[in-house]
């Protein structure tokens, strides 16, 4: 038979040894060597290094050059981690944009049409790629006077910048469910970095590929950064962005 799986504890060496020395002494051993094929902790010295195998591996496989094989696998690049990709649901996401208003009160700006992507590693959050596409054009407001100046060239101007997007580059966490995403938001042509307050339903680190991500993500921004300086007296500089996104796997 062949080795059907070899692979290296990342453990201590220590651990390693004491893991290897249980397993022979609950009487797995017969004369220093295994019998037939079965499944079994194998303890390997390689110079100074102390490697174990584990894997259905018959005894004549200790025997030279058989030994080197099982080296070998050991010594095996491990596998890159196995990014997944989901897609944004656009019919059950959102995302607002609050300023304050005239020193008093908020309003605030909806965004019905977005698209978006997160691309996650759930083993290694810190693998993380996360798209927010916004179509301005459709921005609506709590009135037609106001939607008609917001879409207008004093702030997002969508004649010319039709879209607004944030790319987050890198997640950093704080819980299993909350953390911090680093990441850049371009709107009239301007790109500013831009880190958002991410919290998910459910742990990321705990995500299968098959399964729907929940998230949201509020940050602050100065809307002068990106040339929108009408009405200063009336409208604050300050905006507060919140996305509320249902990401479902990628097909």
């Amino acid at each position: 038979g062949a080795i059907s799986a070899a692979i290296v504890e990342r453990r201590s060496p220590q651990h390693r040894r004491h893991a290897a020395l249980a397993v022979i002494e609950i009487g797995l051993q017969e004369r220093g060597r295994f019998t037939g094929v079965h499944a079994r902790i194998v303890e390997i010295k390689l110079g100074h290094r102390l490697l174990l195998a584990r894997g259905c591996v018959p005894c004549h496989y200790f025997a030279m050059p058989h030994a080197l094989i099982l080296v070998a696998l050991l010594f095996q690049p491990a596998t890159a981690a196995a990014e997944h990709e989901w897609r944004l649901d656009a019919a059950t996401s959102q995302v607002h944009a609050a300023v304050p208003f005239l020193g008093i009160g908020r309003r605030t700006a909806r965004f019905p049409a977005v698209s978006g992507s997160l691309v996650a590693d759930p083993a290694e959050p810190g693998r993380f790629g996360l798209e927010v596409i916004i179509d301005a054009r459709q921005l609506a407001a709590s009135d037609a006077l106001t939607t008609s100046r917001l879409r207008g060239p004093g702030f997002f101007d969508v004649a010319h910048f039709p879209t607004v997007r944030f790319s987050g580059e890198r997640l950093t966490l704080r819980s299993p469910v909350s953390g911090d995403v680093a990441g850049r938001l371009t709107a009239r042509g301007v790109t500013r970095p831009l880190t958002l307050a991410v919290s998910f339903a459910r742990p990321i680190g705990r995500a299968a590929p098959g399964e729907t991500i929940e998230l949201t993500a509020s940050g602050r921004l100065d809307r002068r950064d990106f040339g929108m300086r009408a009405y200063p007296l009336i409208v604050g500089s300050q905006v507060t962005l919140n996305i509320r996104a249902r990401l479902e796997p990628a097909r």
